[in-house]
């Protein structure tokens, strides 16, 4: 996403986020800005220009209570969450997204978003990261073989890759031939009975089981006991209390601007429309057509 796309989507996202804000403190549903989204908010008081996404994070038993709540108003105002709960969505965290666009992010799992929010749950855990990334494997085996039971794939595109040179393509390709989409329920009931495992009330550490940050995804809990605000494209949002050190824990000097080449935004997205919502057989029509 690039130029005048990536600056449309990005105020669109700016009041979706906005919405969302609005309904979750109306709703008592408390959260926090993290990675990205913080360092926007500290940094430039808005998104980072580059950037092209917002994440936030929930506690662990406020985030199920979220998928709870009637969702009328949202619909009627032209929001919805997506989260697991969804046939065919893929991701292990809820997207909160605007309904008024249609987004196909990657292409091997034929699932409609809109411009998103991502929604990263925050688990507490009284044990060592060590400890945790050994007990992740049996669940994160299990996702892995629910995304890959209903992702698209065919022998046609075994032999594509292949021929193409593309060793870790063609491995995903098997994969979705391996893994079945009848046995997709069994792996989803799977995961969920693993990640059931990790939840404890309260713990000295807490982490996002789903970051892309690794160890940095493991921190103290007391981080997050606590919120304040910061000025963000206008309006205020929360961060964690202790934002300063958060944000030096995951980026070093957050305050520096990284090099130019690297200002480049995060998602490369196989369909984009912000005007209208689609159906997924228009959007492949249209697709197929180009």
């Amino acid at each position: 996403m690039t130029g005048a796309t990536l600056q449309e989507f990005k105020k669109i996202l700016i009041e979706t986020f906005q919405y969302l804000i609005g309904y979750l403190e109306v709703n008592n549903i408390p959260y926090f800005a993290i990675g990205g989204t913080a360092l926007g908010a500290i940094r430039h008081q808005g998104m980072i220009p580059w950037d092209d996404d917002v994440d936030i994070l929930i506690p662990r038993k406020d985030y199920d209570r979220l998928f709870t709540l009637n969702k009328d108003v949202l619909l009627k105002d032209g929001y919805s969450f997506v989260s697991l709960e969804d046939e065919g969505y893929y991701l292990p965290y809820a997207k909160f997204c605007n309904n008024r666009t249609t987004i196909w992010e990657v292409k091997k799992w034929p699932f409609l978003v809109g411009a998103w929010v991502d929604i990263f749950p925050l688990d507490y855990v009284d044990i060592s990261y060590t400890e945790l990334v050994a007990k992740k494997k049996k669940m994160m085996s299990s996702l892995y073989k629910y995304q890959s039971s209903i992702a698209d794939g065919s022998f046609k595109d075994v032999f594509k890759q292949l021929m193409g040179g593309h060793a870790h393509l063609t491995w995903n390709a098997i994969n979705a031939l391996i893994y079945k989409k009848k046995n997709a329920s069994k792996y989803l009931e799977k995961f969920n009975k693993y990640l059931r495992e990790f939840t404890v009330e309260k713990g000295e550490h807490c982490t996002l089981l789903f970051g892309v940050y690794g160890e940095r995804d493991y921190f103290p809990s007391k981080w997050f006991d606590s919120y304040k605000l910061l000025n963000f494209e206008g309006y205020q949002i929360r961060v964690p209390e202790q934002c300063e050190e958060y944000l030096t824990f995951l980026f070093g000097d957050y305050m520096k601007l990284p090099p130019e080449s690297e200002r480049e935004p995060k998602h490369n997205l196989y369909y984009c429309n912000l005007k209208e919502r689609k159906s997924l057989e228009d959007v492949k029509k249209e697709i197929k057509g180009t």
